[in-house]
């Protein structure tokens, strides 16, 4: 299955490169990041300086990028007709579904190290915690990994990749802006408890926990399980098709 795995994230990584589409978003991401981070924001007012706005808006970057990135590589396989001869193939419905999302999720990687620019530029110029911006570097990294994973899924139910953007973009915002502790409010009116801990499993809630320092074993287990779910649902439904 590795080896499989493997064939997939190469061809679609090899795809990112050769369409030069990543070279595109590169530019897209950088200029965005940076007018975001130091035209768009109170950075040069505010009393200390540093990259917590950045890592504020990553999520709406990504909620852009994402659907672009991923818009294609369920739809160029209907329109080429080459899915129906891979899903027929001994090759696993998940290793191909695994090997497009990684190569989805090295792109944005990518995206991620292109921006530290910024953040030597500041370091040269101003005394930053270097650990934290790591760590949210980190952060970002495991939440546009889930990005990429629900945007997969959606991208799995078109056939163009025009729908498949217009169907990732959605859910890309769906995951980000529900507030699960709302949604359990409306169900459980009179216990503030089960909204609060409802509204520790949000998306947004859990970004922000880790981007203000507080990384541990559950915000990295809630993102892996996220990416592990919406990449398995993926797989079942390209098995579901080929019935």
């Amino acid at each position: 299955m590795i080896h499989d795995v493997l064939i997939c994230f190469y061809k679609d990584f090899k795809f990112y490169f050769a369409s030069r589409i990543i070279y595109l978003l590169l530019l897209v991401y950088i200029m965005m990041a940076a007018a975001f981070t130091f035209l768009g924001t109170d950075f040069y007012i505010a009393s200390s300086v540093n990259l917590q706005q950045f890592f504020k808006l990553q999520p709406l970057l990504f909620i852009i990028i994402v659907p672009a990135l991923t818009m294609r590589s369920i739809a160029d396989e209907y329109r080429s007709r080459t899915l129906e001869i891979i899903i027929t193939q001994p090759i696993a419905r998940l290793a191909f579904v695994l090997g497009k999302f990684l190569a989805a999720w090295s792109v944005c990687g990518i995206l991620l190290l292109s921006s530290c620019i910024i953040w030597a530029i500041l370091a040269n110029l101003l005394p930053l915690d270097n650990f934290w911006i790591l760590c949210c570097y980190l952060s970002a990294f495991l939440m546009s990994g889930a990005l990429c994973a629900i945007s997969l899924l959606a991208a799995t139910f078109f056939y163009h990749a025009l729908g498949a953007f217009a169907a990732g973009l959605g859910a890309c915002f769906l995951l980000n802006n529900v507030n699960l502790g709302w949604i359990a409010g409306l169900f459980t009116s009179r216990s503030m408890l089960a909204a609060k801990i409802a509204g520790s499993f949000s998306f947004s809630h859990q970004y922000g926990e880790m981007i203000s320092g507080q990384i541990g074993l559950a915000a990295l287990l809630y993102f892996l399980s996220l990416i592990a779910a919406f990449v398995w649902l993926s797989g079942a439904v390209l098995d579901y098709k080929r019935r």
